[in-house]
């Protein structure tokens, strides 16, 4: 549906209505929605202590030691706001930036949509991601998501020029390589874009235009590979000494979480063709839950109830727009989605916020298709334009399941206090009953870490009975809802009866088991 200087009144309205409602949501998230607590997340913990160990002028440590899993862009943001060791969590702060983020990602997701669509379907768009619940429910979590999208889509927006038109300025082509390059250093998984930029030139339509740069896209890709490429020589020099496998961490790298059967053990078989069928057949489902979430309203996680048809069918539909879409505009971010879904196929795991980064290419390929699909109708002289008719009975149908569900994707956040109690109430005992300098073992180590200030290790990525590959430590801590089985040989350490520390969880009482361990 696109837009033209010479747009009617009503059109001109439907888009300032649709601004105006932008720029309320947007005052909210930097007001109502910030939250003055933690949403207790082990990747949100590791990024907090990132940025501590930054604000301490240690460099980017984990443990203490050089951490080169993920790139180090949030927890240098989050440096200048947590803090050195010593100083009070501010999680109202800490939220309030991270919706800062969310607030520029989606002003920067309009103006790359504007380029793609045109201003009413990219205020629709954008709109529709904004309410989507997996972007409301990752409101107030310290995660890389919002600030890489809104560096992403800055970069696209300078980088890829309006889909059908002319090529962008050089100088503005090469500010998007520099803000896709940072975006990449708060999500690795912006690289993906950077063959797409190459691509693009070589598929454009235009094949006549007159002063048509062929090379420019690879430029962009260039200069965004050089802004990275100090931090990529210095992960690849920190895993080179890095022990292997890792305990403390669910990966020992991205590659080796995306080719070895072990994701925390580069040495590991890589994964054979049945192993990535596998991968392949399990993550297609969980995308199809997802997607039914996120599009049709299903249920929010996989405690509820399962789905009917309803997943792959959507899934499916979806999946369809997609490819459709991609056939025929061939821009940018349709080979960036391709290739998105490709690694979210084939990846060693699947969690839903990692469809959060596509939900607005999703969103934009449905509309793409049934303004193409509208377009079969089109008669002189009708009184209503089949394909606002489509978009806008598509538009309507999102914003009601999104609105509806809504208040069920803020209650995540009460769902999380629920599940975080037992985190809370073990960093209470530990903070009122144990010394500073003692060495901690649980199974949340870095939450637990960043709770109480004590060191904590964690036993769950552990590759065999303790203490094989980590630290001596002094106590152990259970939960009431331990993920995997105790370790016969941490128990055998431990010098005397557990304490045992009753709370209430869910209005159960439970209890949290703290063993004093002997030293070898």
């Amino acid at each position: 549906m696109t837009t033209t200087p010479g747009a009617d009144a009503s059109q001109r309205l439907l888009v300032g209505l649709l601004l105006s409602a932008l720029g309320v949501l947007a005052a909210l998230m930097l007001t109502a929605f910030v939250e003055d607590d933690w949403h207790h997340l082990v990747d949100a913990a590791i990024y907090l202590l990132g940025a501590r160990s930054l604000a301490d002028g240690q460099g980017y440590l984990y443990l203490g030691q050089p951490f080169f899993a993920r790139p180090p862009g949030l927890s240098w943001v989050l440096s200048f706001v947590v803090g050195g060791s010593g100083t009070p969590w501010d999680w109202q702060l800490c939220n309030l930036v991270v919706q800062a983020f969310a607030v520029g990602a989606m002003l920067s997701l309009f103006a790359a949509m504007r380029q793609l669509h045109g201003a009413l379907a990219a205020a629709l768009v954008t709109l529709l991601a904004t309410l989507n619940p997996l972007s409301v429910e990752a409101h107030n979590e310290i995660l890389a998501e919002f600030p890489f999208l809104m560096l992403f889509w800055a970069g696209v927006w300078c980088a890829a020029g309006r889909h059908g038109g002319h090529q962008p300025l050089l100088r503005r082509a090469l500010l998007g390589g520099l803000l896709l390059g940072a975006s990449c250093l708060f999500r690795t998984v912006g690289v993906l874009v950077l063959p797409g930029l190459v691509l693009a030139e070589a598929l454009r339509r235009r094949r006549r235009e007159e002063h048509v740069r062929r090379w420019q896209g690879l430029a962009v890709a260039l200069v965004a590979v050089a802004v990275q490429l100090p931090w990529v020589l210095h992960a690849r020099q920190a895993a080179a000494e890095a022990s292997r496998p890792s305990t403390q961490l669910l990966v020992f790298d991205y590659m080796t979480a995306l080719l070895h059967e072990n994701p925390s053990d580069p040495a590991s078989p890589l994964v054979d063709l049945d192993g990535y069928l596998e991968r392949i057949a399990t993550n297609a489902n969980e995308i199809s839950r997802c997607v039914a979430h996120a599009f049709l309203g299903g249920p929010p996680n996989e405690f509820d109830s399962e789905f009917g048809l309803e997943a792959p069918l959507g899934a499916a539909l979806l999946a369809a727009a997609v490819l459709f879409a991609a056939a025929s505009r061939r821009s940018v971010l349709d080979l960036y989605l391709l290739a998105y879904l490709g690694m979210l196929l084939v990846y060693f795991t699947f969690a839903d916020r990692l469809l959060l980064p596509i939900v607005p290419l999703l969103l934009s390929s449905v509309v793409f298709t049934l303004e193409r699909l509208g377009s079969l109708f089109v008669r002189p002289g009708q009184a209503i334009d089949p394909r606002g008719a489509l978009i806008g009975t598509f538009a309507l149908c999102q914003l009601a399941l999104s609105l509806h569900g809504l208040p069920e994707a803020r209650a995540q956040s009460s769902n999380r206090r629920l599940f975080a109690a037992d985190d809370d109430a073990t960093a209470a005992w530990v903070n009122g009953h144990l010394p500073p300098d003692a060495v901690l073992l649980h199974e949340k180590g870095a939450i637990l870490t960043v709770l109480t200030g004590r060191t904590t290790y964690t036993y769950r990525n552990l590759p065999g009975p303790w203490p094989q590959g980590c630290p001596d430590t002094d106590y152990a801590i259970f939960s009431p809802r331990p993920r995997r089985e105790e370790a016969e040989a941490l128990v055998a350490r431990a010098s005397k009866p557990p304490v045992l520390v009753p709370f209430l969880w869910h209005e159960t009482p439970s209890q949290i088991r703290i063993y004093e361990l002997e030293k070898d």
